[in-house]
């Protein structure tokens, strides 16, 4: 056991590291240009290249593995208040 190399590798893909590659520069200039990229639209490709249905958890984990990210904000609801927000955090109990 003691100096016996590990396993590692890239054992559960579905895609190869080319592969990947051609995916991502296929997506690339609209997340360059500030365009969104969005998800289904990349796991339908995905798919395409795959030969497959894929899970959406697939697509975020090679997403989070290329180091896209969402950079959108977060929505908000029109009717929200700000007075009432920061009255509500000044009252609330701290845990």
């Amino acid at each position: 056991m003691i100096g016996r190399p590990g396993r590692g590798g890239r054992r559960r893909t579905l895609l190869t590291a080319d592969q990947t590659k051609t995916l991502l520069d296929g997506h690339a200039p609209a997340a360059a240009q500030g365009g969104i990229v969005v998800a289904n639209v990349f796991k339908r490709d995905y798919e395409r290249l795959v030969g497959h249905k894929v899970a959406l958890s697939s697509v975020y984990r090679l997403l989070a593995k290329a180091g896209w990210r969402k950079l959108a904000p977060r929505p908000s609801h029109p009717k929200k208040d700000p007075v009432a927000e920061a009255a509500f955090k000044k009252t609330s109990p701290r845990k």
